[in-house]
C-alpha cells in the first residue's frame, strides 16, 4: 500500500511542506490526479492525491467547499503549488484540514505536475504488478495445499504468512473453538454474525476488523476475520482474503463429499446389523472391517443432537478409537470402537466432557464384542439417554445406570404402581391438597448427612418449621419408615417418582449415576 507518506519521501515531492493534517500521512494513494474546479469531489472515488495550482483556493468560501468536498469523498491529500494563483493557503481551510487530519501539502514554487504524476503513478503501476504476482503466488500455494488435502488450517496458515496480520477462523457448524493466527490484540469476533460474502470492515471506528464469511451452497458455514492496522484497507488484503475463503469453501466441499461417502459406507455396515434376524454375513462383515476378531470392543453412543464431529473430537483422547456412524429419520448414533486394553471408563469420561461441551444429550451402552448384539446396544444407549433426558444431564452411561436400569424395564404406569404409589402415596396427596413441599424435605433428610440447621438453611425454612415437616413424615409415612430396613425402599421410591417426573433428583448418591452436569 502506497500512503502520503511513502509519496512525500520520493526526490519530485522533497520541496513539498505538510501545512496541516500531519496525523493523516497514513491514508493510502490511489491515484494521483490533477483538479481544480469546485465541484472535484463529485468525479472521484477515494484515494486521489490531488495537485492543484491554488486556483479554487483564491476565494474562502469556495477553497472551503473545494477541500471539504476532498475530504469528505476520501482523497488522499491536496498539494497546492505557492505563487501562481495564491501566496498562502487560506487560515481556515488549514484549520478545516486539520481538524479533519486531511494532508494539506503546500509547494513553495511552481512544479511540473506531469513530472509529479509520472512518478508516483509508475509506483502505483509497480506495486500493483508486484500485487498481482503475490497473489498469483497464493493462488498457487492455496491450490497445492488443497491438492495435498493438508486441511483448512493449512489453508489459513497460507493466508496468514501472505497479510502478515492477525486471523480469526470461526466455524458456524459446531462449537469447536477457533483458529486463531498471529497475536491477536482485540476480543473474540461475535459468533454468528452478520454474513458476508464480500469482506466488510467492522468493529467500531475506525474498524479493527475485517470480516468475510465462508458460504457454501449459499448458507455460511464459518467466519474468516483479520485484524487491521489501519482503517484503511488494502486492495491486496481484499483479494488474498477472498481467494483463500474460496480455497476454505472447496476444502468444506470436499470434506462434506468425503462425510457423504463414508456416511454411506457405515449405513451399509450397520443398518443390516439392526434389522431382525441379524444377517449372519453383515455381523461377520462389520466384525472384519472393525477388528471385532481381533479382541477390539464396541459401545453405540445415541444422541438427542448432531454426532456427525464425534469420532473426529474423540480419537486424539481415546487411542485406536474409530467410529461408525448411523443418522436415521428418528435418531442418531455412533459406533465408537477402541482396544480391548483401553478402560471404558476412559471412552465415558471423553464423551461426557465432550456432550457437555456441546450441550447434547447423549446416552452411552455398554461395551459389547460381538455385531450381532448391536441391536441390544443400541436399546441400552438409548435407554441411557432416556435417563439423561428425565434427569436433566447431559450424559449417562448404560453400565452406571444402577436403580435406574430397573425402572426402563418397566411400564411407567407399573413402576408407579409397584413402587411410587406403595411408598410415597399419602405424601404426593398431602402435598397437593395442602401444598407443602414434602417429597423435597424428603429427599433432603434422606440424602444429607448435614444437620438440621444446614438442611433448613438449604431448604430456606426455619429450624421449627422443618421439625414440624419431619413429624409430619413420620405421621404420613409410618413410624418404621426411617429406619435401616425401610430406608432403601424410601431411597428408591424417590428415585423411581423423579425419573417419571423427569425432574433432576437433586443429589448424586441417591441418583446412583456418575456426575453430570445439570442444565439439559
Amino acid at each position: 500500500m502506497l500512503t502520503v507518506r511513502d509519496v512525500l519521501q520520493r526526490p519530485a515531492f522533497q520541496g513539498a511542506a505538510v501545512v496541516a493534517g500531519s496525523r493523516g500521512l497514513g491514508r493510502e494513494v490511489k491515484w494521483v490526479h490533477v483538479g481544480e474546479i469546485p465541484n472535484l469531489a463529485e468525479f472521484l472515488s477515494g484515494g486521489e492525491f490531488i495537485l492543484s495550482t491554488g486556483m479554487c483556493l483564491t476565494q474562502v468560501d469556495t477553497a472551503l467547499q473545494f477541500v471539504g468536498g476532498l475530504i469528505d469523498v476520501g482523497a488522499a491529500a491536496l498539494a497546492v503549488e505557492i505563487g501562481q494563483y495564491v501566496d498562502a493557503v487560506p487560515a481556515p481551510v488549514v484549520a478545516l484540514a486539520e481538524a479533519r487530519d486531511f494532508p494539506l501539502l503546500a509547494f513553495p514554487r511552481p512544479v511540473r505536475f506531469r513530472d509529479l504524476s509520472y512518478d508516483v503513478n509508475a509506483l502505483l503501476f509497480n506495486q500493483h504488478y508486484r500485487d498481482l504476482a503475490d497473489l498469483e503466488d497464493l493462488s498457487r500455494r492455496l491450490r497445492q495445499s488443497l491438492l495435498n488435502t493438508e486441511g483448512i488450517p493449512a489453508l489459513l496458515g497460507i493466508l496468514y504468512r501472505a497479510l502478515g496480520r492477525p486471523l480469526w477462523f470461526q466455524s458456524r457448524m459446531d462449537t469447536h473453538p477457533p483458529v486463531v493466527l498471529g497475536p491477536w490484540a482485540g476480543s473474540a469476533p461475535p459468533r454468528g454474525g452478520p454474513t458476508c460474502s464480500k469482506p466488510e470492515p467492522t468493529g467500531g471506528d475506525p474498524p479493527r476488523l475485517l470480516q468475510q464469511s465462508v458460504v457454501v451452497f449459499g448458507r455460511a458455514v464459518a467466519d474468516v476475520f483479520v485484524e487491521l492496522e489501519a482503517a484503511t484497507v488494502p486492495e491486496r488484503v481484499y483479494l488474498a482474503l477472498d481467494h483463500a475463503v474460496a480455497a476454505i469453501a472447496q476444502e468444506y466441499l470436499r470434506l462434506d463429499a468425503l462425510d457423504r461417502v463414508r456416511r454411506d459406507e457405515d449405513a451399509a455396515l450397520l443398518e443390516p446389523l439392526l434389522s431382525a434376524p441379524v444377517h449372519l454375513a453383515a455381523a461377520r462383515r462389520f466384525e472384519s472391517v472393525a477388528g471385532l476378531n481381533q479382541g477390539r470392543l464396541y459401545t453405540v453412543a445415541v444422541g438427542a443432537g448432531s454426532l456427525t464431529a464425534l469420532g473426529r473430537d474423540l480419537e486424539p483422547l481415546v487411542p485406536g478409537l474409530a467410529a461408525f456412524h448411523l443418522h436415521t429419520s428418528e435418531q442418531e448414533l455412533a459406533v465408537l470402537v477402541f482396544d480391548a486394553g483401553v478402560p471404558v471408563a476412559r471412552v465415558a469420561r471423553a464423551l461426557s466432557t465432550w456432550a457437555r461441551e456441546r450441550q447434547t444429550a447423549v446416552g452411552l451402552s455398554w461395551p459389547h464384542g460381538r455385531a450381532d448384539e448391536m441391536a441390544l446396544a443400541v436399546g441400552e444407549a438409548q435407554g441411557a439417554l432416556e435417563v439423561a433426558r428425565r434427569t436433566q444431564t447431559w450424559f449417562q452411561d448404560y453400565g452406571e445406570l444402577g436403580c435406574y436400569r430397573l425402572f426402563l424395564a418397566l411400564d411407567p404406569r407399573e413402576l408407579h404402581r409397584l413402587l411410587v404409589e406403595p411408598v410415597l402415596g399419602p405424601l404426593l396427596r398431602y402435598e397437593k391438597t395442602h401444598g407443602l413441599p414434602l417429597v423435597a424435605t424428603l429427599e433432603a433428610v434422606l440424602t444429607s448427612s448435614d444437620s438440621k440447621r444446614a438442611i433448613a438453611e438449604r431448604l430456606r425454612i426455619g429450624r421449627q418449621t422443618l421439625y414440624y415437616r419431619i413429624k409430619l413424615l413420620h405421621r404420613l409415612l409410618g413410624p418404621r419408615a426411617f429406619s435401616d430396613a425401610h430406608r432403601v425402599t424410601l431411597e428408591v421410591a424417590l428415585l423411581a417418582y423423579r425419573f417419571l417426573s423427569g425432574r433432576d433428583a437433586g443429589d448424586e448418591r441417591l441418583r446412583g449415576v456418575s456426575p453430570a452436569t445439570p442444565g439439559l
